[in-house]
């Protein structure tokens, strides 16, 4: 089955296709927390406790 060849382009970011291997779990937690308004410190105390 061909992948779709169809793409998504929002905020400068493309989207991949099928043929892209995945992302590691929580690969992105920290920029994702960040841009939920977490402060590095903030992320760094959730990697320290172990929360992330």
């Amino acid at each position: 089955m061909p992948a779709n060849p169809a793409r998504i382009t929002s905020g400068g970011l493309t989207s991949g296709t099928a043929l892209d291997a995945p992302g590691s779990i929580g690969e992105d937690t920290g920029s994702m927390l960040a841009h939920a308004g977490f402060s590095a410190a903030e992320i760094a105390a959730f990697g320290e406790t172990g929360l992330i």
